[in-house]
């Protein structure tokens, strides 16, 4: 039995739409992102015809509808797809990060204040992470150190005990 080469003409453009539509992303930077690749090497990978192989890879782990994407026909969205977008509308922050992203996007000084703040409040929260878990680490050592001078405490005893027994 013998193969067939099939050519199939694909809009790498409408791919590159298609894929930062169904992960609500805006930007070529954010797909170099997500795909841990810089935007040089997107870039070079578009023009070279190869980002396909990444968006692909990307896509069927995700488990996106590899038909849609490619194609863009009205190829219905996967059951995942659509748990996605299930769990993001019930997501109670919803709201807020829409509201978020539309000051962030605006071009007023709210966006840069509110990136700035972002920042701070993000670095605070991992900063008070770090506390906590040097508290509890403290916390640890303290009792590990009160355990074995407790033995060692015994062990002085039970030494002095003999050696006033001889």
């Amino acid at each position: 039995m013998s193969r067939k080469k099939i050519h199939v003409e694909l809009n790498i453009d409408g791919c590159l739409d298609r894929f930062k539509s169904a992960l609500a992303i805006k930007s070529d930077a954010d797909i170099a992102k997500l795909l841990d690749i810089s935007t040089q090497n997107l870039s070079n990978k578009k023009k070279g015809g190869t980002l396909i192989v990444d968006l692909l890879e990307f896509a069927i782990n995700s488990k996106m509808n590899i038909n849609w994407l490619l194609f863009g026909d009205d190829y219905e969205k996967t059951r995942s797809e659509d748990k996605i977008i299930n769990k993001m509308q019930n997501d109670p922050y919803k709201d807020l990060i829409t509201k978020t992203r539309t000051v962030l996007e605006s071009k007023t000084g709210y966006s840069s204040s509110l990136a700035m703040n972002i920042e701070s409040f993000h670095e605070s929260v991992v900063t008070l992470e770090k506390v906590e878990n040097l508290e509890k680490d403290v916390k640890e050592l303290k009792s590990t150190v009160k355990k074995l001078s407790t033995n060692g405490r015994e062990k002085e005893e039970i030494s002095v005990a003999q050696n006033a027994g001889n």
